[in-house]
C-alpha cells in the first residue's frame, strides 16, 4: 500500500502483544527511522528504540496515549536539536513514520509519558543541544484481525469545522479528507484551514492561557503531522505543489505555512 492508502488504514494501537520482533523485522523498522524526512534543513530527528529489557525502559512512567495507557515491548524515543521549528520537525518525521510502520503490519502510538529528561539525555549520549521530543510505542498487535480501523473509529472534525473560509476545490477536498485523519496529542485536531483559489493555508488554533500551557507544546508537533498529511496526498495524487511563506493576520489561528498547488 501506499502511505496515502495507509492514511485511511492506520489507529492508534493500544493493545500490544508483548513477544518481541524477529530480527528482519527490527531491520525493516530501523530502516524507517532512518529514512524519515525532515521539515527543515539542519534540523534533524534521531530515533532511539529501546525494548522491555533495556534500563531506560523502567524509567518511562505514565506512558499516556490519547486517554489510555499504553504498554508495549518496544519504544521509539525521538531527539532533536532545539532550534526554532524543532517541535513541527519532530511532528512532520514521525508522521511519515507511524503510516510507514503500519505498511509493514507493526501497530504504533504515539506517547506523551513523564520521563528524567538528565536521565535520558545521559544514557542516549545527547549532545548539549538536543532534547527528547516525543515517544512511539510500536509492536505487533494483540489482535491482529482488529489491525486495521472499522469506520466507527475515527472522531474527528467534519470539514466544516476544519475549513475557516473559501470554497473546497476537488483538490482541497482530496487535502482535507487526508488531514482530518491525522493523528494528534489527546485527539485536540488544532489544524485550522483558509481556502484561496489554488492556496492552502495552514494554521494553528489559538488557545486559552490554561489550554496553551497544556497543550501548545504537542499542539506544534501536530501541525508537523498535519503538514506531512497534506503533503503526502498531494505528491501521491501527482499534483505540483510549493510551500510559501505569506503575510497573513487573523484572530482564530497562528499562521504556519501556505501549500500552493496547481490545478491538473
Amino acid at each position: 500500500m501506499s502511505l496515502l492508502d495507509n492514511i485511511n488504514k492506520r489507529k492508534s494501537e493500544r493493545d500490544f502483544d508483548s513477544s518481541f520482533l524477529d530480527e528482519n523485522t527490527l531491520n525493516k523498522i530501523q530502516t524507517i527511522f532512518d529514512s524519515s524526512p525532515h521539515l527543515f534543513e539542519g534540523i534533524k530527528t534521531k530515533y532511539h528504540i529501546i525494548d522491555s529489557n533495556n534500563s531506560l525502559y523502567k524509567e518511562i512512567k505514565g506512558i499516556i496515549g490519547s486517554n489510555k495507557k499504553v504498554s508495549s515491548p518496544y519504544y521509539a524515543i525521538l531527539t532533536t536539536e532545539y532550534k526554532p521549528g524543532y517541535r513541527q520537525s519532530l511532528g512532520y518525521s514521525l508522521a511519515y513514520s507511524v503510516l510507514s510502520l503500519n505498511n509493514i503490519g507493526i501497530g504504533s502510538c504515539i506517547v506523551y509519558p513523564s520521563f528524567n529528561e538528565e536521565i535520558f539525555k545521559k544514557k542516549l549520549k545527547l549532545k548539549e543541544n538536543e532534547v527528547t521530543g516525543i515517544f512511539i510505542a510500536f509492536g505487533r498487535s494483540k489482535d491482529p484481525l482488529n489491525f486495521y480501523p472499522k469506520p466507527s473509529y475515527y472522531k474527528r472534525r467534519d470539514i466544516e469545522d476544519i475549513v475557516l473560509s473559501g470554497e473546497i476545490s476537488p483538490i482541497s477536498k482530496l487535502v482535507l479528507d487526508s488531514l482530518r485523519l491525522a493523528p494528534s496529542s489527546f485527539n485536540s485536531q488544532p489544524w485550522r484551514i483558509y481556502l484561496e483559489e489554488n492556496k492552502i493555508h495552514l494554521l494553528r488554533v489559538k488557545l486559552g492561557f490554561i489550554k496553551s500551557a497544556l497543550f501548545e507544546s504537542l499542539n506544534k508537533i501536530d501541525m508537523g503531522i498535519a503538514l506531512f498529511y497534506i503533503l503526502v496526498t498531494l505528491k501521491e495524487k501527482n499534483i505540483e505543489f510549493s510551500l510559501i511563506k505569506e503575510p497573513f493576520n487573523n484572530e482564530i489561528g497562528e499562521y504556519m505555512i501556505t501549500i500552493k498547488y496547481k490545478e491538473s
